[in-house]
């Protein structure tokens, strides 16, 4: 299946079982005959790439980069979100399938969107923003596996911009 009609799928799925969990559309799309690791990618890149159409306009200077850690935080890939199949069928099909009902679903997944509404809600402005690349894990993280991925993203936003990060960032 092509990776358009993947992202397509997807939005059709949410809409249809609203308040879905990400186990039930992976395991749908599985039943499509997307691939596992093609239905993965879906369940966490999908909602990323709608929200980061939806706010495209707010001037924030999302990192291009994505890690993928496993359950005890070793980096096993890094990649680029613009690179990534999915993710650019994805935001090049948000225009046309971020109706009301898959924005209801879809975007707030997104734990970008998340964040920037929280932080807009209290107070900072969306050129101040720095978000780090996009971390997913391959499995559940265990409580040593969440530290190290700080740890890593720690130090990269610490080479990247010389500076420490803040504890409300979430990563120190």
């Amino acid at each position: 299946m092509d990776n358009q009609k993947v992202v397509g799928l997807y939005a059709r799925l949410v809409v249809e079982v609203e308040y879905t969990s990400d186990e039930f559309i992976y395991n749908s799309l599985c039943e499509k005959e997307v691939s596992p690791g093609v239905a993965t990618q879906a369940v966490q890149l999908i909602p990323i790439a709608f929200g980061r159409h939806i706010l495209r306009d707010l001037g924030i200077a999302f990192c291009d980069k994505f890690w993928i850690f496993n359950s005890v935080g070793r980096v096993l890939y890094r990649g680029s979100l613009e690179k990534n199949k999915i993710f650019s069928a994805a935001f090049q099909l948000a225009p046309i399938l971020l109706t009301k009902s898959v924005l209801d679903q879809v975007v707030f997944r997104s734990v970008e969107v998340n964040s920037v509404s929280q932080a807009l809600y209290a107070g900072s402005s969306p050129d101040n923003l720095v978000p780090p690349p996009v971390v997913l894990f391959n499995d559940y993280p265990c409580a040593v596996g969440m530290q190290r991925a700080q740890e890593v993203i720690r130090s990269h936003l610490k080479d990247l911009y010389k500076f420490e990060p803040k504890p409300w960032w979430g990563v120190a």
